[in-house]
């Protein structure tokens, strides 16, 4: 019996200070950029970017699973227009994307609801050059507050590399798709 309460205290202990890492030093926040120059003109960059038909095409959840089911809404390109996805692929799974700003040539914002596991922000901007295009892309999430905020920071802690290596796998295949346009 006293071992049992040993070891009882011990868990008690362990989960204490892994709360108390948690709440006290891992960020609330969730915030990512990833960059990439490109060999196209601005406008052809932002208009594969900003149309979700075409932005299916250089996600990195796409080149996860490519056989999986998308389904479009909203007038077109730009701010109103969404995609939901289902796959079988437990790390694509399902999802929603909704562009919510566009501004012609210079910016895109859009959330990105996965499952209902999170909701990240996304943000591009393209950034002429002399024939190039600079792209920067940043994810932001927020931890809510009350009992899941603890576990959502570590599972920020956890999930920022697999993030980032999906938005760079994202801008390296929107770069090779748009340097093979004619």
């Amino acid at each position: 019996m006293r071992w049992f309460l040993g070891l009882l205290l011990v868990v008690a202990l362990v989960a204490g200070a892994l709360y108390g890492v948690g709440q006290f030093l891992l960020p609330n926040s969730l915030a990512l950029t990833r960059t990439v120059t490109i060999g196209r003109p601005r406008a052809a960059v932002f208009a594969m970017s900003n149309d979700l038909r075409i932005a299916k095409e250089w996600s990195p959840l796409y080149a996860q699973d490519p056989d999986a089911d998308y389904a479009f809404g909203g007038d077109g390109p730009g701010a109103g227009q969404s995609m939901r996805w289902a796959s079988n692929n437990r790390e694509v799974g399902n999802g929603r994307m909704s562009i919510v700003n566009s501004v012609e040539n210079q910016s895109i914002e859009a959330i990105l609801e996965l499952s209902n596991r999170a909701a990240l922000n996304s943000h591009m901007e393209f950034r002429p050059g002399n024939g190039t295009t600079g792209v920067s892309w940043s994810m932001s999430a927020e931890c809510g507050a009350g009992g899941i905020n603890v576990p959502c920071r570590y599972m920020n802690l956890i999930m920022r590399p697999m993030i980032e290596r999906q938005m760079d796998s994202g801008l390296q295949r929107l770069k090779t798709l748009a340097e093979q346009l004619p």
